[in-house]
Parts: C-alpha cells; sequence; structure tokens
C-alpha cells in the first residue's frame, strides 16, 4: 500500500501538507529529522503514518498528559493501535499497556520524558523492536526556547542506548537559534532539518488598544457564536474574575490555572474538549499540544510574554484549516506587569526575557502587515507585502477609519467566521442534523466529537451531500474506518434530509489539487452530446445526482445547452411556463417552495429537470 493510499485510509485525506511526505520519506530510510512546522500544520502526522508502515514500536516523548490522552483517543478513533504510561492510568491499565507493548500489539508509545527516564521503562523498550524515537515539543530542549524544560536535554542519553533508531524532533516554535540548539543536542545534521513554514493563513491576526475589555470579548465571542474559543489571562486571578462574568451573562465557560486542583483542570478541560462548554478562559498553563479542532477565536486578554507564547497560543485556533480570530488587547500598563516579573529574574535571564518582549510590543503596534515581523522572529522572509488577513491589511484594503475601529476592537469581516469558513455554500440546517448526530455519538462513546468527525467533515458533508459509500469517502477527514464505523448513519441522514426538503444537491464535487471537479466534466460531456444514460452508467450516479451536478455546473458560472436540456422535460410548453413563474416568485434555491407552490402537481424529478431549464434558457442551441 502506498503512502498516498495509506493517507487516505486512515488519515481521510486527499493530500499531504508541505513537507509532510518529504519528512516521511526521509525518517522511513532511517534519517534523523528535525522537523519545524506550524502549529495545526500536521505534524502529528509526520510520525503516526511512519509507524503504520514499519514493523515495531514508534515511541513519542510528549510533554503533557492530557496531550497523550488526546492523540491516542484519535488514533483509536482511527483504528490504530497506541497506549500511553503515566501517573492516571490504574495499575491495571498500565499493567495492561505494559503487556500490549511486550507482545507487539502496539504501534505507538507516548510517554512524558520522567516516565522514558524510568530504569523500568527502559529496560521495558530494551526488550521489544523500537523502530522511531519521536520528541513532540522539541524546543523544551533548548535553553533559549520560550518553554525550556531540563528534562527534555537528557533524552539525548536515551537516544544513545538506542544507536540504530531513527530520530524525530517536532516543534512549531524553534527560532533559528533554536533549531541549533536541538540539533546540536541531539546530534543531528544541519541538513536533517525540515522548515514547512510558520504562516498560519487561516488565522486572522487583530491587535487592538485595551479600552473596554469586557465589551471587546463580548463582541468576539458575538462574532463567533457558534465556535469554541479560550481568552488568556496574566493571573490567576484574572481568570477568575473573568470567568465570573461570563457566567453570569449565560456563556457556558470554566477557568483553567495552575492554583485548581488537577481533577477541576482535567475535568473542565474535558469539557472543553468535548464541546460541552464554548469558553475556557486560562493562563498560559492551558493548551500545549490540545487539538481540538473546531476552536474558532482565541483571545488575549493581557499581553503574552514573547512572540513565541503568542504564536504557541493562538495556534490553538483554527486547527481544522478553517478560518480563526486571533485578537491580542494591547496596553503598555500589562507591558509594565512583565517588566516586574523579569526584574526579578537573574541578569542573563533578564537581558533575553527583555529582548523578546521588546519584539512582543514591536510586533503589536506596527502599523505594517503584522505576519511580516511575526514570520520574521522565526527567521521566515515573507514573500508578500500584505497578507490580507491581519486588521492593518484589512484596513488599508477597505481604506476604513482605523482609529474607530481600533477603539471598538472589531476587522475583522463583521460576519461570523464560522459562516466564512469555507467559498463552499452549505445547508447550515443540515449542517445542525448532522452536528446533533455527532454529539450523540460522542456521548455515547465517550469521546470528544471531532472524533467522529470534525467540523469540517459534517461542512463538506452539508454542502456536498454525498449519497453513496464511494462519495462519502471522497469528504475531508472521513477515511476508511471511520467510514466503516460511521459513514452508513450519516449518509442515512442526508438522503432522509435530501428527500424530505428537496435540497438535493450534486453528490460530493470537491475541487481537489490536480483533479477537475466531477460536476465540470459531466457538464462538458453533456454539452458535447453525451447522452444522460451514459453519463450515469460512466459516473454510476442516478438521474437525480446527475441533475444536481449540473446545476452545480450553473452554479459555476457556465451555461448548459438549452435544445439538450428541453429533452429531458415530459411538460408541456404551458405546464414549463407555470413552473418559470413559481420560479420567478420562489426563486432556484430551494425546490421545496416551488413544490408547495404548484400543490404538489410537478414532481421533484421534474422540478429538476426544469430548475436547469429555467436557469439556461436563453443559452444557445
Amino acid at each position: 500500500m502506498t503512502l498516498h493510499m495509506m493517507l487516505k485510509k486512515y488519515f481521510g485525506f486527499d493530500a499531504f501538507r508541505p513537507l509532510q511526505r518529504e519528512i516521511i520519506e526521509h525518517t522511513l530510510r532511517g534519517g534523523d529529522t528535525l522537523a519545524v512546522m506550524p502549529t495545526g500544520g500536521g505534524k502529528s502526522l509526520c510520525y503516526q503514518l511512519p509507524a503504520l508502515v514499519r514493523d515495531g514500536l514508534t515511541i513519542v516523548v510528549s510533554p503533557l498528559i492530557s496531550l497523550m490522552k488526546d492523540q491516542v483517543e484519535q488514533l483509536h478513533g482511527r483504528g490504530i493501535e497506541a497506549v500511553y504510561l503515566n501517573s492516571t492510568l490504574s495499575r491495571k491499565a498500565y499493567a495492561d499497556n505494559i503487556r500490549h507493548i511486550r507482545n507487539g500489539s502496539v504501534k505507538l508509545l507516548y510517554v512524558a520524558p520522567e516516565t522514558l527516564l524510568l530504569p523500568s521503562i527502559l529496560s521495558l523498550l530494551a526488550s521489544v523492536p523500537v523502530r522511531c524515537l519521536t520528541i513532540d515539543e522539541a524546543h523544551c530542549i533548548s535553553e533559549w526556547g520560550h518553554d525550556f524544560r531540563p528534562e527534555y536535554r537528557q533524552i539525548a542519553h536515551v537516544r544513545q542506548r538506542f544507536p540504530g533508531v531513527c530520530c524525530l524532533a517536532l516543534t512549531a516554535t524553534a527560532t533559528p537559534r533554536v533549531q541549533k540548539d536541538i540539533r546540536s543536542n541531539l546530534g543531528f545534521r544541519e541538513s536533517d532539518t525540515f522548515i514547512a513554514g510558520f504562516d498560519r493563513k487561516n488565522l486572522y491576526l487583530q491587535v487592538s488598544p485595551k479600552t473596554d475589555p469586557l465589551g471587546q470579548i463580548l463582541d468576539c465571542i458575538r462574532l463567533h457564536r457558534d465556535g469554541s474559543g479560550i481568552i488568556y489571562c496574566f493571573s490567576r486571578k484574572q481568570v477568575e474574575e473573568l470567568t465570573a462574568v461570563l457566567d453570569d451573562l449565560g456563556l457556558a465557560v470554566r477557568p483553567y490555572h495552575a492554583g485548581l486542583s488537577p481533577e477541576v483542570r482535567d475535568r473542565n478541560q474535558e469539557l472543553f474538549i468535548n464541546d460541552s462548554i464554548r469558553i475556557m478562559v486560562a493562563t498560559i498553563a492551558f493548551g500545549m499540544g490540545i487539538d481540538k479542532a473546531n476552536v474558532r477565536f482565541v483571545i488575549h486578554h493581557d499581553l503574552p510574554k514573547n512572540i513565541e507564547s503568542y504564536y504557541q497560543q493562538i495556534g490553538r485556533a483554527g486547527r481544522d484549516g478553517l478560518p480563526a480570530r486571533c485578537l491580542l488587547l494591547f496596553s503598555h500598563r500589562d507591558r509594565g506587569k512583565i517588566d516586574y516579573f523579569i526584574s526579578k529574574m537573574d541578569q542573563r535571564e533578564q537581558r533575553i526575557a527583555r529582548a523578546h518582549l521588546r519584539k512582543l510590543v514591536s510586533f503589536a503596534e506596527t502599523t505594517a502587515c503584522r505576519r511580516i515581523p511575526l514570520l520574521a522572529y522565526f527567521g521566515e522572509k515573507a514573500d508578500f507585502s500584505r497578507c490580507g488577513m491581519c486588521d492593518n491589511c484589512r484596513d488599508r484594503d477597505h481604506g476604513r477609519n482605523r482609529a474607530s475601529r481600533r477603539r471598538s476592537g472589531n476587522p475583522g469581516p463583521t460576519a461570523p467566521l464560522s459562516v466564512q469558513v469555507t467559498r463552499l455554500t452549505y445547508d447550515e440546517e443540515l449542517f445542525e442534523i448532522l452536528r446533533s448526530k455527532r454529539t450523540q455519538l460522542a456521548d455515547r462513546h465517550g469521546v470528544p466529537p471531532y472524533l467522529i468527525f470534525p467540523d469540517r467533515s459534517l461542512i463538506e458533508m452539508s454542502a456536498f451531500q454525498p449519497r453513496t459509500k464511494s462519495d462519502m469517502i471522497e469528504i475531508h477527514g472521513v477515511g476508511r474506518y471511520r467510514m466503516r464505523r460511521y459513514g452508513s448513519l450519516f449518509l442515512d441522514l442526508i438522503d432522509t434530509y435530501c428527500r424530505n426538503t428537496g435540497r438535493c444537491r450534486a453528490s460530493v464535487q470537491i475541487h481537489r489539487p490536480g483533479r477537475k471537479p466531477r460536476y465540470i466534466s459531466m457538464g462538458e460531456l453533456f454539452n458535447e452530446g453525451v447522452p444522460v444514460p451514459e453519463l450515469m452508467r460512466r459516473y454510476r450516479v442516478e438521474r437525480r445526482t446527475l441533475l444536481a451536478s449540473l446545476y452545480e455546473f450553473i452554479l459555476n458560472g457556465d451555461t448548459l445547452r438549452s435544445d439538450r436540456l428541453a429533452a429531458l422535460s415530459t411538460l408541456s410548453g404551458r405546464e414549463q411556463r407555470r413552473v418559470f413563474r413559481m420560479f420567478d416568485t420562489c426563486g432556484t434555491s430551494h425546490l421545496k417552495p416551488v413544490y408547495e407552490a404548484l400543490d404538489r402537481s410537478v414532481p421533484y424529478a421534474e422540478l429538476h429537470v426544469q430548475r436547469l431549464c429555467y436557469l439556461c434558457r436563453d443559452s444557445a442551441a
């Protein structure tokens, strides 16, 4: 099975993201690898897919227990055997996982660096065929990184115990200096480095003066009323105060900070991941490695410590690839708070911290495209002067009064970004039906909803309305495992909805890279004179699906031969004019209003034909 076939089978993706394939092939050849990829850029796939190809065990060193649990649940949701070892497991569960590792039934093992260094674990790993040592959040190795952890530097000693095993280090927040430090510690060559870039193009970057923080936060929440979000605060006290205010306003919100008990933190995090609450108000203690796909906004109520922290925290948004908003409320008073804490450090630490703070303030105060200094900090030169996805670029592009807008804390786009998710026109009513079913299944299986299907999958389902298994497998993120487990349920919901409402659209007309959309091929062949039965046979579709595809062809801006369309109709000229008058009144977006207005005298099958005739009535034969 090729890498591309495995990508589709297990992960439901049609194409690799930038550098994923190159990194995977390099590790499969046994090469050590430092992979620097943006948060949400698909780092996990770079070791998960090779683990399926190889025999033996892939060890994944991960800094947080919550991250391990999340990753393992995701893998189980794709039919991949993985376990983790940490203190949250019962004695029996821990022993069971050890047994699974020994008998070779596990492909991936997640451990914290402290666990990896235990003599008992090192002895266990010496008895099984280890094929790859993966170090996630590898910037923790470097003293120059924003999240240095001394135990991470000891991983290099563990590596020496497995001399024939390749090592893959992954991070999203490594400056050139941090990259060099990681390579030095692990013994990598410079040629082992793969940098996919730091630009998260789907994140809208916005910095506003902190004039009315509560009002500005509420404005942002309202813009994303259907999405989840994280609000970062500087102190535990601020977290508790803001949580209480938002809770009093009726919002589903919970706090997260180091002052809470581990049990409360874990419960609040699980509520957030499972979509039981919408908003998490947190200190920087929250979020590292959290792979919640549908976070639509991240708000910084206070100034972060440095650009690396800011970049990592906004990276929790938009991991599904759909647009998300990142709002930083900026105040020089907040800078004074950070300065005070910096003054408590030793001289060397102060020098580094103040340099980091200066660059963050410069980013906040710039009037140029925000992505340019952000990328430059990580050693990447932007190949554009305007990104079009930050407040400064939008101000210039729209010629609006920047000062007045900044005071209100409102660019960005005024419509909810959850509605602007893609260029797709999707049926919101169907989306809600599918989302409700997803929630039911998630509750039944005790997993986060996005492990059933991410939002992007549901959006594509409600846009393209797949009606067969082969069409459903084309939906982003489905894959063969999810198809077997949940596909039929969602196909039945879509089919029932289409029958009841008459809102039948083309079945999966998804434009994948390098592939012409199927509805375009169908429309072109129809205009060339290929008979309808032949088109149905060639594309293995029913007549209604073919007609819906031709409708999509028209919506794309093309037209169809009116003489060929007329041959598909059974209505008389008088009856057709009556139908056309109803299209004049009711529009063509939905057929049910036309069906009802005609007293249900014209069947849906004929209305699909008449809609095409109506839209192409002036086209040449």
